[in-house]
């Protein structure tokens, strides 16, 4: 029987933090899961893996196992990640749950629609309170079905402090449509005035199952805009590398126009004390603390005005020694105390313990 396990129609492997870039959310499944080892439930996570096995005290079984699984023990908690028809299954557990990363317009929720799927449903995660307002006023669901967590960050990465941070150096490092369209008009009005400045951009989709350079391909407009003085277009690097990017780096720029629901990214700037300028929209308003950990500004942020705005308090940041030195303080210390997987697993052991 196991404790808690998470069921995922998607590719990855036990190690594939180590070994490869990654999406959030596959990331987030192994890190909180052998946290929950850690604090000695049996956990399990069901997916499209190739290599089965158990990796960190957590159990990896391909998919094809699950039915069978199924009908032979009982989980107590079983999560149901992208893909909530599979309520709609008999399904062997004490206690389901929902849990998606997305927002409630994603095409996989969809089936919230029905009420027979709610129905089946014993609770919900969301990761940010706007994330569960949102689901429970479009799907209305009963909020007190409604879990709310947060991403976290791997902290050990991000503890190398003899890394040279370079005064100048912005980076990006999300999905490129949420705000390097944006980002690429900004970069030459900032140059301008400091011509000093570089952008290492990490980002491609083949963390979501694209060939490499497939990011290149879909944007192809939007990345011929990186052929310009002081641009590096590195594409994904897993997370180990990653960090050491952030941590050489001045300011995460991310002019975002998508609703983020807990932006991991913007959770690994503040751990390499990086501070984030970005947008006051959608959950970014909870993973940033706006003023305190980084700056956020209102606004379209296609629109002229904004890009201005932003281009000000870019120019603020990489020249306000005082300014940066507090945001980037203040990141650090609330990566520890909010963003520890440790401390967020700590917390889905008190929600669940009744079941278990």
């Amino acid at each position: 029987m196991i404790d808690i396990a998470i069921y995922h129609e998607s590719a990855f492997e036990g190690n594939s933090t180590e070994t490869r870039p990654l999406g959030g959310t596959e990331t987030s499944e192994i890190y909180l899961t052998r946290e929950l080892a850690r604090l000695g439930f049996r956990t399990a996570i069901f997916c499209d893996c190739q290599k089965p096995g158990y990796y960190r005290g957590v159990e990896f079984v391909n998919l094809k196992h699950f039915g069978d699984y199924s009908s032979t023990y009982r989980t107590k908690v079983l999560i149901v990640q992208t893909n909530p028809k599979i309520f709609l299954q008999d399904l062997n557990a004490t206690h389901k749950v929902y849990w998606s990363t997305g927002t409630h317009t994603v095409r996989a929720n969809q089936p919230l629609t029905d009420p027979g799927v709610r129905a089946a449903v014993d609770e919900y995660i969301f990761l940010s309170k706007w994330q569960a307002d949102s689901f429970i006023k479009h799907f209305k669901l009963d909020r007190k079905k409604a879990f709310i967590t947060r991403n976290g960050v791997d902290l050990s990465l991000f503890r190398d402090r003899t890394i040279t941070r370079e005064r100048y150096r912005l980076i990006y490092s999300s999905e490129p449509a949420r705000g390097l369209d944006v980002l690429l008009d900004i970069f030459p009005i900032v140059k301008k005035d400091v011509p000093e400045l570089s952008l290492y951009i990490f980002s491609d989709h083949e963390i979501y199952g694209g060939a490499k350079g497939s990011a290149y391909e879909e944007h192809r407009k939007m990345f011929e805009k990186t052929k310009q003085p002081g641009i590096f277009n590195m594409g994904n690097v897993k997370q180990s590398d990653l960090a050491k990017e952030f941590l050489k780096s001045r300011v995460m720029a991310y002019p975002c126009h998508f609703e983020e629901t807990s932006c991991i990214s913007a959770i690994e700037a503040q751990a390499a004390g990086v501070p984030v300028l970005s947008t006051k929209l959608a959950a970014l308003n909870e993973t940033v603390v706006n003023g305190v950990t980084g700056e956020l500004i209102s606004g379209n942020a296609a629109s002229w005005l904004y890009k201005m705005r932003f281009a000000g308090e870019l120019k603020k940041l990489l020249k306000d020694e005082v300014l940066w030195n507090r945001l980037s303080l203040n990141g650090i210390e609330r990566a520890n105390k909010v963003h520890s997987w440790a401390m967020i697993a700590s917390e889905w052991k008190e929600r669940f313990k009744r079941y278990i």
